[in-house]
């Protein structure tokens, strides 16, 4: 039996050690891959817990909807004070690889959303009113998810 939920992973690069958490849904099919989503969180969320990024914005989102979240989401952990480029950047692609591989993956399938600069098609909304934790209201959106997995790479 597959284990599922939020799971404890580390990659090491350069000799150094970093926490990071793959969400593996229940019922996951084996039999054919899946959609991966690259969560990258914000500022906020840096340090070497391996924790703090399942606990914002997609984290809490897959925790009310439990179960019926349908893809595989890798949740890479910037170190304190870094943002996604460098090593940090190696850090989350080399964590996505790494899930893809051990979970079964769709490597024509990887999604990228997050808290901070994230680059490809977007869509944008504003909620009044709403400042800085918008991301909750966001990730809450029945219609976004579905959005997100429509979406193919061209060519």
């Amino acid at each position: 039996m597959r284990e599922t939920g939020f799971l404890d992973r580390t990659i090491r690069i350069a000799g150094v050690e970093y926490p990071f958490q793959v969400f593996v849904p229940a019922g996951l099919n084996s039999t054919r891959p899946h959609p991966v989503i690259l969560f990258l969180h914000g500022i906020g969320e840096c340090g070497d817990d391996g924790l703090r990024p399942t606990e914002v914005g997609l984290g809490t989102a897959i925790r009310r909807t439990g179960r019926r979240f349908p893809a595989l989401v890798v949740f890479p952990q910037a170190p304190q004070g870094r943002n996604w480029t460098g090593t940090t950047a190696v850090l989350a692609l080399r964590a996505l690889d790494l899930a893809i591989a051990e979970f079964g993956g769709d490597p024509r399938r990887v999604y990228v959303t997050g808290l901070d600069r994230v680059s490809g098609r977007v869509r944008y909304t504003e909620y009044p009113g709403v400042g800085h934790n918008a991301w909750d209201r966001a990730y809450a959106e029945p219609g976004l998810l579905p959005w997100l997995l429509a979406q193919r790479r061209e060519g």
